[in-house]
């Protein structure tokens, strides 16, 4: 196991996509915090710069399909090379230059092209050169390991975060499968099926945000992204209705499907002939289903339901021949409910308000409290580990668990670094929503989103979360969730970043939350 003095990590920078309408425009404030891990580095630290995952966004380039090996290399050599983001892979071969520097590479659910052998070599090129001995690439699923402080400091644990979402999760036997007829037998890449959340992407929302871009930054994402589109659709609000339902009924069968798959461990399993094989291979993950002729009935009843479906039409999916009381048949309901009434409703609805006018959790930025997706994987990693840090959902979040003595164990989100809206209840209310939001939604360009306010705040806004472990001058390891300033402008859209920034420069202290998951020792370690 990897031992640091400190770790430093971000997640979920997206970087490229469709040229004028990318999603990350923070390059200047990512190079200086990379500048200044390797800046502390140079100071005789021992130090990792984590990226866990969606580090490239492969779904979101002109042409992109489900799965793109075969551009994934240009695309990458574009962000790297050729775009504004350059300075920040110029800043990590900087960082990874030095002796006691090692950079952590995690893969998320939309660069999953990076897992596949030319794509993952290109990237480590591009962000180490000739010093890739100072890289740890972790893309198969399992996470980063690696203690902090010393031999007696803090485990840690670094996740994408998408690993239990029924959503976004990644079928990583398939992938590998994929990258063994690569490496091993030099065949193409092989298909791996997409998940519920790159079919909303690549089916629904790439369509949708070139009519309505803001459906891209709008958070908490999946169900509400779908939501949003579907209410705008019923309102002809740009995007049409029928191409909204169309995708929407495959992207709930395959959301249902993965939720199954989840929920019984099959998740990643080779493909076979004996559906009972695959059930039986983790047997504490089948336990629900009881006796073998409690599983049999279950398959057959899945086969059952299939073969209705191909019966009653071509395309058992499609949403036109799927009755009331069919298993997607509740489609037709959601949109209804979803879409009933004025739009500021629908939007109320659909980005979790309740009626009481107060956000849900999960809409906020550093709650205390866990949701469902942390507790997804709060439930499923090891209770021993100091420190787990996932990103993922895009909202940051530092959730401090009170252990023996002073010290805790901390679950951190580290957020996202791409522009997010996060609509609040009074935004809704007339006339604010006619007159200042709705206008500012609407605008067609990144650009002008940037520039739209609402009530006096801004649109969008850019929160640039960094989670770190790091040791105090006592000799205490604490779990730090910080957030970057926005530098001041510079010349020219390509000007690097400040050669170096203090502590007090980088960050915004009043947003800081910091917690001792490791005391200081009594005598020496």
């Amino acid at each position: 196991m990897d031992n640091f003095d400190e770790l430093h990590t971000v997640s979920d920078l997206h970087l490229g996509g469709r040229e004028g309408a990318e999603v990350f425009c923070s390059e200047r404030e990512l190079a200086a915090l990379i500048q200044w891990a390797a800046n502390r580095a140079r100071g005789g630290r021992r130090v990792a710069f984590g990226i866990l995952g969606d580090i490239v966004d492969f779904l979101s380039f002109d042409g992109s399909g489900y799965f793109n090996p075969q551009r994934a290399v240009e695309w990458l050599d574009e962000v790297a090379t050729k775009r504004p983001t350059k300075v920040v892979f110029e800043a990590l071969r900087e960082f990874t230059a030095v002796a006691d520097a090692t950079l952590v590479l995690v893969l998320g659910n939309h660069d999953i092209e990076l897992a596949l052998p030319d794509v993952r070599q290109r990237l480590i090129d591009h962000c180490a050169g000739a010093n890739e001995q100072r890289v740890r690439v972790v893309f198969d699923g399992t996470g980063y390991e690696c203690r902090v402080g010393g031999e007696r400091g803090a485990t840690v644990l670094c996740l994408h975060g998408n690993e239990r979402d029924k959503w976004n999760c990644i079928d990583h036997g398939a992938l590998q499968r994929s990258v063994r007829s690569v490496r091993i037998g030099g065949l193409p890449a092989q298909e791996v099926a997409p998940n519920a959340g790159t079919r909303l992407v690549i089916d629904a929302l790439n369509k949708a945000k070139r009519q309505i871009p803001f459906i891209d930054l709008l958070q908490p994402e999946q169900e509400v992204a779908l939501r949003v589109v579907l209410a705008l659709s019923e309102q002809e609000r740009g995007v049409g209705l029928a191409s909204a339902l169309g995708p929407a009924a495959k992207i709930w069968s395959q959301l249902r499907e993965d939720e199954s798959r989840l929920a019984r461990g099959t998740l990643g399993l080779e493909p076979t002939d004996d559906p009972l094989a695959a059930l039986e291979v983790e047997s504490d993950a089948t336990s629900d289903l009881g006796s073998a002729d409690a599983r049999a009935a279950y398959v057959s009843d899945l086969f059952d339901k299939t073969e209705m479906r191909f019966e009653n039409s071509a395309d058992p999916l499609d949403p036109k021949t799927i009755g009331s009381n069919g298993s997607l048949g509740l489609l037709d309901d959601a949109v209804r409910w979803f879409t009933r009434g004025s739009l500021p409703e629908t939007l109320r609805r659909a980005i979790g308000v309740d009626d009481d006018g107060s956000d849900k959790p999960a809409n906020n930025v550093l709650v205390g409290s866990a949701d469902a997706s942390v507790e997804a994987i709060r439930s499923w990693v090891r209770k021993d580990r100091d420190v787990v840090i996932a990103g993922h959902t895009h909202v940051a979040k530092f959730i401090e668990t009170k252990r023996a003595g002073s010290v805790s164990s901390v679950f951190m989100n580290s957020g996202t670094w791409i522009r997010v809206i996060r609509l609040r209840p009074a935004w809704l209310d007339e006339p604010t929503f006619s007159s200042e939001l709705m206008p500012g939604l609407l605008r067609r360009t990144m650009r002008e989103l940037d520039a739209a306010t609402v009530a006096g705040s801004p649109l969008v806004s850019h929160d640039r979360t960094v989670a770190s472990v790091e040791p105090t001058e006592n000799g205490a390891v604490v779990a730090r969730l910080r957030f970057v300033a926005t530098l001041a402008a510079a010349d020219g859209a390509n000007a690097a970043p400040p050669a170096a920034l203090d502590t007090r420069q980088l960050f915004r202290p009043t947003l800081e939350r910091s917690c001792e998951v490791v005391s200081a020792p009594t005598g020496g370690r």
